[in-house]
């Protein structure tokens, strides 16, 4: 059976209250979550020296949503200080 996408809606709205668990914003169908992925790499691995990879403006949205799922789920910023090796919070 075909599933409206507002009855997709109503069914993740109503789950959280009656079986526990919190929504939180997801990740859009990035290329480069899959071109990071096939390299064992994450967005947080982004600054690591020689991986080769030019940041743009698609890399840099893709970097708000792993920021955003952070912080739903209540992990603290990785700003990159300790490794370098992260987009950190700084303006690209």
């Amino acid at each position: 059976p075909i599933i409206s996408l507002s009855a997709t809606r109503k069914s993740i709205q109503e789950l959280p209250r009656r079986i526990g668990f919190r929504v939180a914003p997801g990740f859009s169908e990035r290329v480069i979550f899959r071109e990071l992925f096939l390299k064992g790499l994450t967005l947080l691995d982004m600054r690591r020296p020689g991986l080769g990879v030019r940041l743009n403006m698609s890399h840099v949205a893709a970097h708000q949503e792993v920021r955003m799922l952070l912080q739903a789920i209540g992990l603290p910023a990785h700003n990159g200080a300790d490794t370098g090796n992260s987009l950190g919070s700084d303006p690209i």
